[in-house]
């Protein structure tokens, strides 16, 4: 075999490797961000109103060591931040996993170019969901 098929060769399987580890992690990444949501994809019926937790079209699955936030804003679209952290922008339903056996108190911020920002603090518990509806008013 000469020098010139072995490192085509080579570079064939070097290629095709590369290939396969790209295409492995795009798989993977899909994967985590799906999951990492906490929705599913089940459509609520016709005429259905959500029911606490739930956003219209898609359910929460909950889990009982972690607390949630509902927020739904007018207009939509606002960045949330938990203790300072950007979590989501709105509607969201934002899960809190470090809530301990003690409830303890979380700073919810939403901030929207052109309007005002909002504030409240809040006391958080295993299990359960806080919802907030707010309407921002211009600056």
């Amino acid at each position: 075999m000469t020098k010139a098929k072995v490192f085509g060769t080579a570079k064939k399987v070097l290629f095709g490797m590369i290939i396969t580890v790209n295409v492995a992690l795009v798989g993977v990444s899909v994967w985590i961000l799906a999951s990492s949501t906490g929705r599913t994809s089940e459509p609520l019926m016709p005429g259905e109103k959500a029911a606490p937790g739930e956003v219209y079209g898609e359910k929460i699955r909950k889990e009982k060591n972690a607390a949630y936030i509902s927020l739904n804003t007018r207009p939509a679209g606002a960045k949330v931040f938990i203790n300072g952290y950007f979590k989501a922008r709105t509607p969201a339903d934002i899960k809190i996993a470090s809530v301990t056996e003690v409830p303890r108190q979380y700073s919810i911020n939403l901030v929207l170019p052109g309007y005002q920002s909002w504030a409240k603090n809040v006391v958080l518990t295993r299990g359960k969901t806080k919802e907030f509806s707010v309407k921002l008013a211009k600056k």
